[in-house]
């Protein structure tokens, strides 16, 4: 009887669904300090549950850069002088094909280079299919494109912080939020000047100009997630996701591509599979499990207390595009994460810095010329070329 009984509680065991284990965080092969988390699901409070991927970057070496570009010059620096209009002439045959805006061409343009992690689609677009990203852009400290009034454009980042890298002798990098303060209908247009940028805490009404005027490298994005610390959200005092719920619940859900900076520190990419509300990512990134029960290290401020759910840093949507897809390093070829056919204006390159070389030994010093050469005067730098705006 009771071998009866057991054999019962067997067969019902094996008949039993499988329990779905819950993706954690896994190094990424060949990459240090790099994890990838796969297949992950959140119960969301607006559309249900929906599945995300994401990729970490941890901010000890090595260290990995990163890198900005619209699409045409992205294949511009791959190609060179083989490319032009958007068309790829192969050396070899004669034969040309056409270069779309897709993160699968842009994988081909990157993927001879050992040192490429990933690529994340980064940038919005005005229309679909264009190759240049609209919005507000600095490049190496020169302001190339205005403003764009762009109700879902509310943030600029800043690539790399160089003043509070020097600042805490940390040689990693750090990435900077700031919100847009957009009043009035959306016009969908480049407007001048730079008043909507929110550059205030709630102790100083210029706190962040010196950091906004040192980064060399901005780019215009939005929705943001997750308000920074130090930003001072406008009627929001249940906490920092940008939107509660009734907000969120007027924005049009879709699947979104999010850069999390984390409170460890971490370089977040992170896609939805499923279109998505604001609210409930913010939820998702302030929830333990997304850290895999990691307790947090840098508790919350008492200033802080009821403006956040944890003390996670901040959160902004890069792209939102049907299905764009991440690519990430498998060997020699890229594992993608969404539709690598579909069209994204802009590509963010991460790759892992390169070393840096031993010093040399020292040598024996040259002798001494019988006469010193005359120092000539240096011709003028030729002037550099603002990039035309994009037509409105």
């Amino acid at each position: 009887m009771l071998m009866r009984r057991l054999l019962v509680l067997l067969l019902s065991l094996l008949t039993l669904p499988a329990l779905a284990q819950e993706a954690r965080w896994q190094p990424l092969a060949g990459f240090d300090k790099v994890w990838t988390k796969q297949g992950a699901t959140f119960d969301g409070p607006e559309t249900g549950q929906f599945i995300y991927d994401a990729l970490r970057f941890g901010r000890e070496v090595p260290q990995y850069e990163y890198e900005f570009f619209d699409m045409e010059d992205l294949f511009q620096r791959a190609y060179r002088n083989r490319a032009a209009n958007g068309v790829l002439v192969n050396a070899a045959t004669g034969g040309a094909r056409i270069l779309s805006p897709t993160m699968a061409e842009a994988w081909l343009a990157v993927r001879d280079d050992p040192a490429v992690v990933a690529l994340v689609p980064m940038g919005f677009a005005r229309v679909a299919g264009d190759t240049r990203v609209v919005g507000y852009r600095r490049i190496d400290g020169r302001d190339m494109q205005s403003m764009f009034f762009a109700r879902n454009l509310d943030a600029i980042l800043c690539l790399n912080d160089m003043a509070r890298r020097n600042a805490e002798s940390y040689d990693g990098q750090v990435p900077f939020l700031f919100g847009l303060n957009f009043k009035g209908r959306a016009t969908y247009s480049y407007v001048e000047g730079l008043d909507m940028v929110n550059l205030a805490d709630s102790s100083s009404p210029q706190r962040f100009l010196e950091t906004f005027t040192a980064c060399s490298d901005l780019l215009q994005l939005g929705r943001r997630v997750i308000e920074p610390r130090d930003f001072s959200p406008l009627g929001s005092p249940r906490g920092r996701i940008a939107f509660d719920r009734a907000a969120s619940a007027e924005i049009k859900p879709t699947e979104r591509i999010v850069l999390l900076y984390d409170r460890f520190g971490h370089m977040n990419f992170v896609r939805t599979r499923q279109p998505t509300g604001i609210y409930e990512l913010g939820r998702l990134f302030s929830s333990d499990g997304f850290y895999d029960d990691e307790p947090c290290k840098y508790p919350e401020k008492d200033a802080y207390r009821g403006r956040s759910l944890s003390c996670e840093l901040w959160a902004v949507t890069i792209a939102a595009f049907d299905g764009a897809a991440i690519a990430v390093r498998q060997g020699d070829k890229a594992l993608f994460w969404g539709d690598p056919g579909r069209y994204a204006p802009g590509v963010l390159v991460i790759r892992r810095k390169a070393a840096a070389e031993p010093p040399q030994a020292p040598t024996a010093p040259a002798p001494a010329p019988a006469k010193a050469a005359p120092v000539l005067p240096l011709a003028p730098a030729p002037k550099l070329q603002q990039r035309a705006l994009p037509a409105d």
